[in-house]
């Protein structure tokens, strides 16, 4: 018989207190993603002195590790028998490398190209350990939660907890990503800050998963399959594959977002101040507008208010293109409101693909009779990885292209009026792009809660 993503498995509810804990852990997982998001290319440009084109294989290349590395810790995950549970010794391992790695980041001993091989090195060892954490935690809500409905409640609690720490970054930002604002000691001292509160992320997911051994003891018929049969079942698992697909693209927008704010703060709106505003419209609806979009989910199904998400976030990008044009008395209005709007719609895509996965492995678990869920999540960590990095990559090759000036810290340099519109357009033509091909692929979604075998 066919199961959906509805089926009993678990047989056990978690509690809100159980959920929270859970939430905690993006914390740690947006941190890692955010901050170097948020601060590194601009960081190496700006601060290192590495020219932008080297800058974007810096932030890029280290990510298709993933791609080697996600499925083999996903599957030993899935294959792991401990009295932890086969989630939390994983979890803990990336408790230890994760902090550890983030400090190194920004603590090269060298500036100019040179920075880019420590920069990369770092980013590859903190990618290892990030892995490690991010694989098992993202697949617990399948393991967990006893119907959609409570997988979706527990993927808005982490949500939630997304907003929280980006606003806590964004607090950080004027200090340490504006252009006069940030000297390599100030970025040093926040890296120590921001890994601390990994540190504390991670500690609470690790408490919540405590249940993840509960959960194996009472599904004792789920074995873990090969790494070949499980890697297979990527291209057989048609909701999974499409599903992927959106949120890669999902992950390219985000990064472009968080890449360009400081640039469309320092050379757009000329003022250092600006960033802390322009972060606070972009992440303030994700914890405004959470439970929102959770009702909105339960009533018109998840994947039409994807939809409607993403077709926000793109009206508000679509604004971008043209703030050269604006009046300088009104730009930064104009400015904060496109970045409010595309909020909205950001916080709509972020919890909706994530509750989606949990129901797409839910089911594939049921139906199959594997634990293969870690290899299905290093897939999915890849994806968004790989994507973040694709981001921010490319419109660092846009910046180059656009005549950007590359600087030390201290330094003043006068921008061309090409890498004024390079900024606005790189974001804007990367994100309308990325956005219309998503909702492309998203019309080929058919959800795993209606049935469908999964493979």
């Amino acid at each position: 018989m066919t199961l959906t993503a509805d089926s009993p498995r678990q047989g056990f509810a978690l509690s809100t207190h159980a959920r929270l804990a859970y939430g905690l852990g993006s914390l740690a997982t947006a941190t890692y993603a955010m901050v170097p998001g948020l601060v590194l290319l601009y960081y190496l440009t700006n601060i290192l002195g590495v020219t932008a084109a080297l800058a974007g294989f810096v932030v890029f290349l280290p990510k298709l590790l993933d791609l080697v590395y996600n499925p083999i810790i996903g599957r030993l995950s899935d294959s792991t028998v401990s009295r932890l549970g086969p989630r939390r010794p994983w979890m803990i391992a990336g408790l230890v490398v994760l902090p550890l790695g983030f400090v190194s980041i920004f603590h090269s001993p060298v500036s100019g190209n040179g920075a880019a091989w420590w920069v990369g090195a770092a980013l590859a060892v903190t990618g290892l350990g990030f892995s490690a954490f991010v694989i098992p935690y993202s697949v617990l809500p399948a393991e967990l939660g006893a119907s959609s409905e409570e997988r979706t409640s527990m993927m808005a609690w982490r949500t939630a907890w997304l907003g929280v720490a980006m606003i806590v970054v964004a607090g950080m930002a004027s200090s340490f990503a504006a252009a006069d604002g940030g000297e390599r000691d100030e970025y040093q001292v926040m890296a120590f800050a921001m890994s601390g509160l990994i540190f504390t992320g991670a500690c609470g997911a690790i408490y919540s998963a405590r249940q993840s051994t509960h959960a194996a003891a009472v599904t004792p018929s789920l074995q873990a399959g090969s790494l070949r049969e499980s890697l297979s079942t990527v291209r057989r698992n048609r909701p999974f594959r499409t599903l992927l697909g959106v949120f890669v693209l999902i992950e390219v927008v985000m990064s472009v977002t968080l890449a360009g704010l400081p640039y469309l703060s320092e050379q757009i709106l000329g003022s250092d101040s600006a960033l802390a505003p322009l972060f606070l419209c972009a992440i303030g609806p994700m914890l405004l507008t959470m439970p929102a979009w959770r009702r909105a989910a339960a009533v018109y199904g998840k994947e039409s208010c994807l939809t409607v998400a993403l077709s926000i976030f793109g009206a508000g990008a679509l604004v971008v293109a043209a703030l050269p044009n604006v009046e300088h008395s009104v730009r930064f209005e104009v400015t904060c409101a496109a970045v409010l709007v595309a909020g909205v719609g950001f916080a709509g895509a972020q919890i909706l693909p994530q509750a989606m996965l949990a129901d797409t492995l839910a089911a594939d678990a049921n139906e199959s009779g594997h634990r293969r869920a870690g290899v299905l999540g290093g897939m999915w960590s890849a994806g968004e990885t790989i994507g973040s990095a694709a981001g921010a990559g490319i419109y660092s090759f846009v910046l180059a292209a656009s005549g950007f000036v590359s600087s030390t810290a201290g330094d003043t340099v006068s921008q061309p009026r090409s890498a004024q519109w390079g900024i606005a357009l790189g974001y804007s033509a990367i994100s309308l792009v990325s956005v219309i091909t998503a909702l492309s692929l998203l019309r080929r979604y058919a959800p795993a809660e209606d049935g469908q075998t999964l493979g």
